[in-house]
């Protein structure tokens, strides 16, 4: 999963954290979640990423994998559209 998704880690949170939020169906259950992926998340993977940018072979390893979303579509395989 690692060759495809470079934070497989915050992805399943986020995807089991919103489920959480979809179960009580409150509007501010999404909004703390929001607060927390776009105040700890973000700042997180972006200090990951600048870490990784300083090891060998990462250039590559970036250009064949997606910040956090694994390949869904063909089309997108070929665009390399997504957080890349």
């Amino acid at each position: 999963m690692m060759e495809t998704n470079r934070n497989p880690n915050f992805l399943g949170e986020m995807m089991l954290y919103s489920s959480f939020a979809f179960l009580v169906d409150n509007f501010y259950a999404f909004l703390i979640l929001f607060t927390v992926w776009t105040t700890l998340f973000i700042s997180r993977i972006i200090l990951k990423e600048n870490s990784l940018a300083k090891k060998a072979g990462y250039a590559e390893y970036k250009q064949n994998s997606y910040l956090m979303l694994n390949k869904v579509f063909k089309e997108a395989e070929s665009k390399r559209i997504f957080l890349n």
